[in-house]
C-alpha cells in the first residue's frame, strides 16, 4: 500500500508535487494552532467559569445578608410579650379581638415595617391553640384563616429539622382578587419557658427584591437563573425553560461543564436558606467575545492560507512551466521537427537546460541537412554513372528506327508508344543540371508517361489537364508529378471497376500555387488516409504498401522550400483520392529558375 502511494506520487506532474509539497509544509502548522487554540478555547472556560462562580458566590451573600435580616424580624414576637401571650390564648374562630389586643397587634405589625421596610407585603399569627391575626393586603385586619394548617409552608415547617423555613415564589390571591407574587418565612415560635411551641409567624415578601438581586449578576436573557428549595423545587426563576436534571442534585458550590449541551452551570448555596443558587449560561454566550477574535484570527488565517496557496502555485508554475515548454520541444524534435528553440530568460538549471537544448536541437538540424545532402549527392552520383554508362544517342536511334520500322508496318500505337518513351527518356536523361522546370514540362512529361499506361491499360485509363496558361510557366521541381500520378493509377485506378480518370489541375492563391491530382480509384480507409497524414508530417515512409513516392516528393519540397509547402491529401473509400501540392509561386522571369 505505501509502495504504491509512493509510485502513486512519484508518477504526478511537478506542478502537482509542488503545490502537495507546499501543503505538506503548512499540514502541521494548521494542526499546531488547531491544538493550541482549543488548549485557549478550555482555558478561557474554565476562567469565564471561575469568575462567573465568583459572581453567584457573591450573590449567595447577599442573599443570605437579606435573609438573615428577614430571620431577625421574624424573631419580633419574642421581644412583645403582648403577642407571645396572645398566641398563647386558647381562642375560638368566632371571637372577636378587644380594642386592646387589636391595637397591640397593629403596633407589632407598624414595627416590622420601620425603617421603609415596603418589601413585606404580608405578616401572618397563628396561635396552636386558635389565635390568629392576619395582616395582608385587601384583608380585614385579624381576618381568621381555619385553614392555615393546610398552607405548604405550614407542612415544610413540619417536615424541616430547623425552626425556620424560606418558602419560594408563589402567587398570593387575596379575597378581593387582587394577585402578589411574594416568597414566605416561616418560623416556629417556642415558649422560653418550656420550649414548647406556641405558634407560628409567615412573612410574605416581595419577589422582586429577589429578582433584583438576580438582574444585579446578569440581566442577559441568554442565562438561566434559579434559586432551587432544599427539597429540589424551583423556588424562583425568571426564565420558563426547566433546569437540566442533574442539577438537583449538586451540593455546596463549584462549577460544572455539559459538554452535550454546550452550557456551564454555576452553582452555590445558601447558608442561610440553604436554596441552590444556580445559573446555566451557554459556553457560546461565555465565549461569544473571544468568538469575534476567533473568527478574526481563522479569517486572516484563512487569507494568509490562500495567500499563500496562490503564491506557492505561482511559484510552482513558473519553475515548471519552462520544463513543461522544453518537454513538448523535445516531443517535436522526437517527432523530426528540428527548426524549434526554447527562449532562455534565465541563467538558473532550467536556463542552462534549454541553453543546452537549443545547441543540440541546432545541431541536430544541421546533422540533418548534411545527410539529406549526402543523399542527394550519392543519387546523382548513381544517376551520373548511369548516364556515363549508356550512349543516349544509340538509345534515341534505336527508338526512331522501331519507330520507323512500326510505321512503315501501320502500327500506330508502336509508333506512339516509341516516341513517348524517346520524350520521356530525353526528359529523364537530358537537361541541365538544374532541379526546378516549367509547370509545362512538367506537365508534357506526365501526359507522355501517362499516354503509355493508357495504352497498356487498354484505354481504361483517362487522363486530363487543366492548367491555366498563365501558370504553365511557373517553377516547379522536376520529377515532382509523375510518381503522384504514378502512386494515384497504382493504387487508386488499377484497382477501381470501369474507366478511371486521373485529372491535373492548378490554382494561384495570393503567392501560392495550388497543383491537385485527383483520381477516380478506390481511395482509401479513414485509418490508412489517417497513417499516411502523420507519414508526412514526420516525413518517414508508412507501413503497408504504397505511399513512399509522396513522402519522397514531399520532403524534396519541404527541403527545398520550406515547411509551409509540401503535400496534403483527402481521400474516401470507394470515392477516390485527392493530392493537393502547395508551392510557392515562382516564375522564369522572377530570376529564380
Amino acid at each position: 500500500m505505501k509502495r504504491s502511494l509512493l509510485q502513486a506520487y512519484k508518477d504526478q506532474p511537478l506542478l502537482t508535487k509542488l503545490i502537495l509539497f507546499h501543503f505538506v509544509l503548512i499540514a502541521p502548522l494548521l494542526i499546531m494552532g488547531y491544538i493550541m487554540y482549543n488548549s485557549f478555547v478550555s482555558s478561557m472556560e474554565q476562567k469565564v467559569g471561575n469568575d462567573q462562580e465568583d459572581l453567584i458566590q457573591q450573590l449567595a451573600i447577599n442573599i443570605d445578608t437579606y435573609m438573615e435580616e428577614l430571620n431577625r424580624l421574624s424573631l419580633s414576637p419574642y421581644q412583645d410579650a403582648s403577642v407571645m401571650e396572645y398566641l398563647k390564648t386558647p381562642r375560638n374562630p368566632e371571637d372577636v379581638l378587644s380594642i386592646d389586643q387589636l391595637w397591640r397587634l397593629r403596633q407589632f405589625v407598624k414595627q416590622l415595617s420601620l425603617n421603609g421596610r415596603v418589601d413585606i407585603r404580608g405578616v401572618a399569627l397563628y396561635g396552636i391553640q386558635g389565635a390568629a391575626y392576619i395582616d395582608r393586603p385587601d384583608v380585614p385586619d385579624g381576618q381568621y384563616n381555619p385553614e392555615w394548617k393546610q398552607e405548604a409552608w405550614y407542612q415544610k415547617v413540619l417536615e424541616g429539622s430547623g425552626r425556620v423555613w424560606f418558602i419560594g415564589d408563589h402567587t398570593y390571591v387575596s379575597n378581593r382578587g387582587g394577585t402578589y407574587q411574594v416568597f414566605t418565612l416561616a418560623r416556629e415560635l417556642l415558649d422560653l419557658d418550656n420550649g414548647q411551641t406556641v405558634g407560628y409567624i409567615t412573612l410574605d415578601v416581595d419577589s422582586s427584591v429577589l429578582k433584583g438581586m438576580l438582574e444585579q449578576v446578569s440581566v442577559d436573557y441568554d442565562k438561566d437563573m434559579y434559586l432551587l428549595e432544599k427539597s429540589g423545587d424551583i423556588a424562583f426563576t425568571r426564565t420558563d425553560r426547566e433546569p437540566p436534571p442533574i442539577v438537583k442534585g449538586l451540593q455546596g458550590a463549584g462549577n460544572l461543564h455539559l459538554s452535550k449541551e454546550g452550557k456551564i452551570v454555576i452553582y452555590n448555596t445558601s447558608k442561610v436558606t440553604g436554596w441552590r443558587i444556580v445559573e446555566v449560561v451557554p459556553v457560546a454566550f461565555l465565549l461569544k467575545d473571544m468568538n469575534v477574535v476567533r473568527n478574526f484570527i481563522l479569517l486572516a488565517a484563512g487569507i494568509s492560507l490562500l495567500i499563500s496557496l496562490l503564491f506557492s502555485i505561482w511559484i510552482a508554475v513558473r519553475i515548471t512551466k519552462p520544463i513543461s515548454l522544453l518537454r513538448n520541444l523535445m516531443k517535436r524534435v522526437e517527432h523530426g521537427e528540428l527548426n524549434v528553440s526554447i527562449p532562455i530568460t534565465s541563467r538558473d538549471e532550467i536556463g542552462q537546460l534549454g541553453h543546452t537544448f537549443n545547441i543540440m536541437a541546432s545541431r541536430l538540424k544541421q546533422l540533418g541537412y548534411r545527410l539529406f545532402e549526402m543523399e542527394i549527392r550519392e543519387k546523382n552520383s548513381q544517376i551520373a554513372v548511369l548516364q556515363s554508362q549508356i550512349n543516349p544517342h544509340f538509345l534515341y536511334n534505336t527508338l526512331g528506327a522501331i519507330s520507323m520500322y512500326a510505321d512503315v508496318q501501320g502500327n500506330t500505337e508502336v509508333v506512339q508508344m516509341t516516341n513517348n518513351l524517346s520524350r520521356l527518356l530525353r526528359y529523364s536523361v537530358g537537361g541541365n543540371d538544374s532541379n526546378e522546370v516549367e509547370l509545362r514540362r512538367e506537365v508534357e512529361h506526365v501526359s507522355g508517361y501517362m499516354s503509355i499506361l493508357q495504352v497498356r491499360s487498354d484505354n481504361r485509363l483517362r487522363f486530363e489537364t487543366k492548367i491555366p496558361e498563365e501558370l504553365a510557366g511557373c517553377s516547379v521541381l522536376r520529377f515532382m508529378l509523375q510518381p503522384i500520378v504514378e502512386n494515384a493509377v497504382m493504387h487508386g485506378i488499377e484497382k477501381a471497376e470501369g474507366v478511371g480518370v486521373v485529372e491535373l489541375s492548378a490554382v494561384q492563391e495570393d503567392d501560392i500555387l495550388h497543383i491537385t491530382v485527383t483520381d477516380t480509384g478506390v481511395g482509401m480507409s479513414k485509418s490508412r488516409l489517417h497513417e499516411l497524414r502523420v507519414s508526412l508530417q514526420r516525413e518517414t515512409a508508412p507501413e503497408g504498401p504504397g505511399g513512399y513516392g509522396l513522402i519522397n516528393v514531399h520532403r524534396r519540397i519541404v527541403l527545398r522550400y520550406g515547411k509551409q509547402y509540401g503535400l496534403s491529401i483527402d481521400s474516401r473509400a470507394g470515392e477516390g483520392t485527392v493530392v493537393h501540392i502547395h508551392l510557392p509561386l515562382r516564375k522564369e522571369e522572377d530570376g529564380h529558375v
